[in-house]
Order: C-alpha cells, then sequence, then structure tokens
C-alpha cells in the first residue's frame, strides 16, 4: 500500500562556535524536538547518504517501514533511500553540525509509523487494527519451535516489543503444527524426487559410458582376429 506521501528533506552543515550558526542550529533542534523528532546520530564513515547531494523532494515508500526509519520509492530506476525523520553526523570537532531533517511530511511519516505493527518472527507488517491478534504470514514454519509462538503475537513497531508470556490460542497451534508437518513432509519428498532424477541421470550416462566402451572393445577384438 502506498500512500503517496511527499516531504520535503532539508539540510544543514554549521560551525556553532560562531554565534550566527549558533543560534541557526539551536532553532533547528527546538522546532524538531517541538514536533517529537527525535536525533539519529552517527560516524561520517557510517553514513551511507551523500548529505551534500540531497535532494528537495521525496516520496515514502511503505510496503515496510521501521520504528525509527523509512524508504523512499524508487524513481527513474534508480534505488530507493533510507532516512531517519532527523539524523546528525558526528565529527571529531563537536562545533561542526551537519544533518538533515524532513521539514514537510514528517507528521504523514510518524503517523504511518505509529499506525503499523508487526510480527515479531517473521517480520510481516499490518496496519493497527491487527494489533494484538496472531500473524498468519509465519503460521506452519519449518522452521519455528515452540519456543518461538511468543514471537507471533502482532505488536507494535519497536525492539523487544513482544510478550514472552504470550501463547498463541489452540486453534492456531493446531494448525502451525499440521501446516509445518505438511511443509516437512513436502520438502523431504522435494528432495527424495531430486535424488531419484539426478541418480537416474548419473545411471543414464554410466550406461552410455559403458556401452561405448563395450563397442569400442569390440571393434578392437574385430581389429585383432584380422
Amino acid at each position: 500500500m502506498n500512500n503517496n506521501i511527499k516531504f520535503i528533506v532539508k539540510t544543514y552543515y554549521l560551525d556553532i562556535s560562531k554565534e550566527s550558526d549558533f543560534n541557526i542550529y539551536k532553532g533547528i533542534c527546538e522546532e524538531l524536538k517541538s514536533k517529537g523528532l527525535k536525533k539519529d546520530t552517527m560516524f561520517s564513515f557510517q553514513r551511507s547518504l551523500d548529505i551534500k547531494n540531497l535532494q528537495w523532494y521525496y516520496e515514502l515508500d511503505d510496503s515496510y517501514i521501521f520504528e525509527d526509519q523509512f524508504n523512499t520509492v524508487w524513481k527513474d530506476g534508480q534505488n530507493g533511500y533510507r532516512f531517519w525523520l532527523w539524523s546528525e553526523t558526528i565529527f571529531n570537532n563537536s562545533n561542526i553540525k551537519e544533518g538533515y531533517y524532513v521539514s514537510e511530511g514528517s507528521e504523514k511519516i510518524q503517523e504511518v509509523m505509529n499506525n503499523r505493527c508487526s510480527c515479531n518472527y517473521c517480520g510481516k507488517q499490518y496496519w493497527l487494527d491487527k494489533l494484538g491478534g496472531q500473524c498468519l504470514e509465519c503460521q506452519g514454519s519449518e522452521h519455528m519451535e515452540e519456543s518461538n509462538y511468543c514471537l507471533t503475537k502482532i505488536t507494535k513497531l519497536g525492539l523487544n516489543s513482544y510478550d514472552k508470556k504470550y501463547i498463541p490460542n489452540k486453534e492456531w497451534i493446531s494448525k502451525h503444527l499440521i501446516m509445518q508437518k505438511e511443509k516437512i513432509l513436502q520438502k523431504e519428498i522435494e528432495s527424495k524426487e531430486w535424488k531419484i532424477k539426478r541418480y537416474k541421470k548419473d545411471i543414464i550416462e554410466t550406461t552410455k559410458r559403458y556401452n561405448d566402451n563395450i563397442k569400442q572393445l569390440k571393434k578392437e577384438i574385430l581389429i585383432l582376429k584380422k
């Protein structure tokens, strides 16, 4: 689902040892904090974005969104970008402040974040009306163990947001175990079928080599008899 949410990104590069830059930076921080934005920080070598070359307008890709990050849609065949609502680079010189922030559209992006929830096992995302329910996407996963059942509860986005004491209802567990067994058996069947095909191929190739060898030996015998 894409709501065609467009937003504007603004960048800054300031030296707050200068009074004018300090006042600009202070104003940016006060404005963003008043909107409830939290600043993400990272060292320059960790940053994949070239802040100086960021464009102005972007469109949100809401097919998968994180608690504090989001992607933009692909445009003109180019990959989308990973953004934070507010991000700043850390320099050895703490007076240098370089970063970017969503100046228009942040409220809509936050609304999407706040109305999105997910399964803590497979990561499938749902809208908020599914909050507290049980994920059907990973039901039947052949890799899921009983200790993982608590992760299938759909919860708000965020790390460690799952309920360790949660147990799915008996109907979900029963269906999961049946689906899981079916998938495991199907994989065993596919594996055996692959082996049979491989063995058949090996047998055909070996038989052909033997027949060729026999023909060659018969030719050599005929030559010897002459």
